[in-house]
């Protein structure tokens, strides 16, 4: 595909930026943004515009982690520009090929030079075309959604404070703390293959999806985690919408609080945002607005058509997860946050929620000081939706039929009991009024 000179687009608003931080690290991250014309069309108004953005957080120490993270943006790039056409329909495909083949770059890297070997990266791509949202990620690098004055994670961290929170080992408090907190589970460089997660998750009771139309005034940050380590989401929420002159002063501005934070790691941040003269994709369905979607959760269960999260852990040391029916949902299914900052939850009555029988084990250690662990990178890998709402509404059935059972069980044995306890006073009195 033709990329566009200078990287022109009239349809949204780019800026992004990288900072080394507050402490004297060396700056390991690398962002890119590119637009490429998907048809080659010489005539500009038939033009479909695909907006490529990138940003990676390398591991490695000294240069390797910089080399990483720039070679991973540069192939995904490079290989989107390599495509002679594209259609929505074959997005999600090139994301996967693309991510593999900078995981293979990394890797061949490695093995012509020696001293770079334990080098690894995140990443996290956003692809805009013809208005449609797609995205793909490896990694704890985030991506997120700011739209009606929510702001939604997306993506889900591949870490090990994220797989230990969603299995209840920690609550949110101790993972910010956490001496495994700067653990990711899966990474480019590491393994010979590697799954790019293209899993949306669940917004407004199960809102997002590839390839779901953007709106006029949405908002889209990739970031490291430099950034939402230092700073919580709802600062995030005020930069993005706080009013400034120039897109470029919102990126600088929420580096300058990540710094202002302590600004431990490096901080890489993009935004893409709809102009003021955007005009959505009508060929696809619109999403319905939060009000609607609170509304219908609370009124009733969910749509047929919504898909339940479920988990899948593979792991020769852990045993089988075991799925239970919950009253509720850990919090990283769905966090909005409201204009005073409270986190509101739009969810169906019933979800799905995985306990694990031991501790996930970790893997490799990103920008810490601890020792690399060495682990299987493929153990405890998060997989997309995979329980159906009929499934899940069978066995919350079943669960809720034992349960009155056993309850009409213990009535029994305890009115048996009491009627025994009245029998024998009974005998009693009438003993000693007969030896009167």
């Amino acid at each position: 595909m033709k990329q566009i000179e200078n990287n022109a687009v009239s349809d949204f608003l780019v800026s992004f930026g990288t900072h080394a931080g507050m402490v004297g690290k060396n700056n390991e991250d690398f962002v890119a943004f590119a637009a490429f014309d998907t048809r080659g069309d010489e005539n500009e108004e038939d033009r479909v515009i695909l907006h490529l953005g990138v940003v990676a957080d390398g591991v490695g120490g000294q240069l390797a982690g910089e080399r990483a993270s720039q070679l991973a943006t540069q192939t995904v790039v490079n290989y989107f520009g390599s495509i002679e056409k594209l259609t929505i329909e074959e997005v999600g495909d090139h994301f996967d090929k693309a991510i593999s083949m900078a995981n293979r770059a990394v890797i061949d890297e490695t093995e012509i030079y020696p001293e770079n070997k334990g080098m690894a990266t995140t990443i996290a791509v956003v692809a805009i075309m013809d208005g449609l949202l797609f995205t793909a990620h490896v990694g704890d690098s985030r991506i997120y959604l700011h739209r009606e004055n929510y702001l939604y994670q997306i993506t889900n961290d591949h870490s090990w404070v994220q797989e230990a929170l969603q299995a209840g080992i920690i609550n949110e408090a101790e993972a910010k703390a956490h001496p495994n907190r700067n653990i990711i589970r899966r990474s480019l460089g590491t393994m010979d293959t590697v799954e790019a997660d293209q899993h949306m998750l669940s917004g407004d009771a199960g809102q997002f999806w590839q390839g779901m139309p953007l709106r006029k005034g949405d908002s889209i940050l990739l970031c490291t985690d430099g950034l939402t380590d230092m700073i919580s989401e709802y600062d995030v929420k005020l930069s993005l919408e706080d009013e400034f002159d120039e897109m470029s002063d919102l990126v600088v501005n929420l580096i300058d609080k990540a710094n202002q934070a302590g600004g431990r790691d490096n901080i890489t941040v993009m935004v893409l945002r709809t102009a003021d003269d955007y005009k959505p994709n009508r060929m696809m369905p619109i999403p319905p607005s939060i009000d609607e979607v609170v509304k219908r959760t609370n009124q009733g269960p969910p749509p047929e058509r919504l898909t339940l999260v479920g988990q899948s852990i593979k792991s020769n040391s852990v045993a089988p997860p075991t799925i239970r029916s919950m009253p509720r949902v850990t919090r990283d299914m769905l966090r909005a946050y409201n204009h005073n900052g409270n986190p509101e939850l739009a969810l169906p009555n019933k979800m799905a929620t995985v306990k694990m029988r031991t501790q996930p084990k970790a893997v490799q250690t990103k920008k810490s000081d601890q020792k690399e662990a060495t682990m299987d990178n493929e153990s405890l890998r998060k997989t997309k939706p995979s329980i159906q709402l009929s499934e899940l509404s069978s066995t919350i059935e079943g669960e809720e039929s034992t349960s009155e059972f056993q309850n009409l069980l213990v009535r029994i044995v305890l009115g048996l009991a009491i009627l025994a306890a009245i029998m024998t006073i009974f005998v009693f009195v009438m003993t000693q009024l007969v030896q009167r």
